[in-house]
């Protein structure tokens, strides 16, 4: 019965390889090829993301002045939801990216590592 799960483990391991050969891993932000199928993101991308910090938008999450609870869109015109958040700012690459998941299906993009 052991050799049966070893052998299993064995054959899933080879696949994932395989997989991996025929459709490598690529960086959500900037499609390169990863060098590590651990990877999420290249090396180059995690550097120059930018983390949302300080005051926010208590409605979408944008920066804002220490003194303002809304930004200046949502003060102007309140959104279908009650409240939102983001880690980083949403700028053109992570437009992109998560463009390219919601209407395109990548979805390999937004899983972790295999």
């Amino acid at each position: 019965m052991r050799s049966n799960r070893n052998v299993t483990a064995l054959f899933g391991q080879g696949y994932r390889n395989f997989l991996d050969l025929l459709y490598p891993r690529r960086c959500p932000l900037c499609h390169r090829i990863l060098r590590s199928s651990h990877q999420l993101i290249c090396l180059d991308c995690a550097g120059d993301l930018r983390p949302v910090s300080g005051p926010r938008c208590y409605k979408c999450g944008k920066p804002v002045n220490g003194d303002e609870e809304y930004c200046r869109d949502c003060g102007a015109h309140p959104g279908a939801f009650d409240q939102g958040r983001g880690i980083f700012l949403y700028d053109d690459r992570m437009r992109y990216s998560i463009m390219k998941y919601k209407y395109f299906g990548c979805q390999d993009d937004m899983l972790p590592s295999r």
